[in-house]
């Protein structure tokens, strides 16, 4: 495929939601927003699941810090879990990493992180989330998520950063399945575990 053709069909800023039928367990139950697609692969964030550590914890064990905050970090994918990614709305940080999709940004940077950390507890965002940190992501080489979208494992909605932000995690899967409609509002009522009946 040519590049103006894998331009055109880009999943860059786009959520990936998971077939209920996906089985692998990596992706079980997830949504993920795809932050760069072309011919050579994609990249991309899950955005609805928690790793089990704070913001506070991974502060402290890259810089020997202490730190307040209480934000969750979450498990961007598989692939490289030491890996740190930001994703925030705040367009007026100069060191704040690339457009995602309007009022979303992405970037790694140790300075970006302190800034938002800093400005936490501001009366200005007093109330808002407007930051998500990650390890990890997922990664398709060139051509993978195009088959997998072809043999149907997911359903592609559009991204916008007021969802991201403002959905709890653990129910994003279960709203984008929703909003989806049709025989997938059935799906938003099942269990994410599968263990659970």
């Amino acid at each position: 495929m040519d590049s103006d053709g894998m331009e055109n069909n880009s999943c860059k800023g786009q959520l990936l939601v998971s077939e209920p039928s996906l089985a692998d367990p990596n992706f079980r139950c997830t949504v993920v927003l795809v932050t760069e697609h072309d011919e050579k692969g994609a990249f991309g964030l899950v955005v609805n699941r928690s790793g089990g550590q704070t913001v506070a914890d991974l502060w402290s064990g890259l810089t020997g810090e202490p730190c307040g905050s209480e934000a969750p970090v979450f498990i961007g994918g598989p692939v490289e879990r030491a890996a740190v990614f930001i994703l925030h709305n705040r367009a007026d940080l100069s060191d704040g990493g690339e457009m995602v999709v309007d009022g979303l940004y992405m970037g790694s940077s140790l300075e970006l992180l302190q800034a938002l950390i800093e400005d936490e507890d501001s009366a200005i965002w007093a109330d808002q989330q407007v930051y998500r940190v990650f390890c990890g992501y997922a990664g398709w080489g060139g051509g993978q998520l195009e088959g997998e979208l072809a043999a149907g494992g997911w359903v592609v909605q559009p991204a916008k950063a007021e969802y991201i932000f403002e959905t709890k995690s653990p129910e994003l899967w279960k709203n984008s399945m929703d909003r989806q409609g049709g025989i997938y509002r059935f799906f938003s009522g099942m269990p994410t575990d599968p263990d659970v009946n």
